[in-house]
């Protein structure tokens, strides 16, 4: 079986500009957002989460852009008190039911619904960092993150090193791939690059 759709997305192409754009359909469509997981799995970047937690010794956890909660689950099996958040219903309606989701604290919304939390370790994984399309969304959740930490805390990231432009390499012959996926089979993606300018990326993804 074939799945067939398209979604746009906009994304900062350096980390400088959580504000999730929720017209992005990989974010709001329930079909699309049920093939999260088999589109990013477990990985080295979620084993390197891991290991931080528990190199830092952290206690409280909070997953910022947690996404379908599959870091944040694994992080409070592993003993630690975590908080996830995210902007996205569907995509927290997943990591609710996910296995263990019963022990974190979800809560739908940005780094501002925080509020009075303190946390250890404050973690934004799978690129979330090059969501925010500017710099005021972005201070204020790097704001957000520092008030919350307690002395000694950690805030840790990742982004694509723009200096590579990886997305010239997003094009129908070269991203195309294949992936199962139990409940709709064959799954067959790519994508398509728009423009790039002014430090933003624009793309469909097929």
């Amino acid at each position: 079986m074939r799945a067939t759709g398209r979604a746009r997305s906009v994304a900062a192409g350096a980390p400088h500009g959580y504000h999730r754009p929720m017209t992005d359909a990989h974010y709001t469509d329930p079909r699309l957002v049920a093939l999260y997981d088999a589109l990013n799995p477990f990985s080295a970047d979620t084993r390197f989460y891991l290991d931080l937690a528990a190199r830092t010794e952290a206690s409280r956890i909070v997953d910022i852009g947690c996404g379908t909660g599959l870091l944040a689950c694994e992080l409070a099996r592993r003993g630690h008190t975590v908080t996830g958040v995210d902007p996205s219903p569907a995509m927290l309606d997943i990591a609710r039911r996910r296995p263990g989701g019963d022990r974190v604290e979800w809560i739908e919304g940005d780094a501002a619904q925080l509020g009075a939390k303190s946390a250890d370790l404050a973690v934004m994984t799978g690129h979330v960092a090059q969501v925010f399309l500017d710099d005021a969304s972005f201070d204020a959740t790097l704001a957000a993150a520092q008030a919350m930490l307690r002395p000694g805390g950690c805030l840790a990231f990742e982004s694509r090193n723009p200096s590579l432009s990886p997305w010239t390499a997003w094009t129908p012959e070269l991203s195309r791939r294949v992936i199962d996926d139990p409940r709709y089979g064959a799954v067959e993606i790519w994508q398509q690059l728009i423009e790039s300018s002014n430090g933003r990326v624009c793309f469909d993804t097929h």
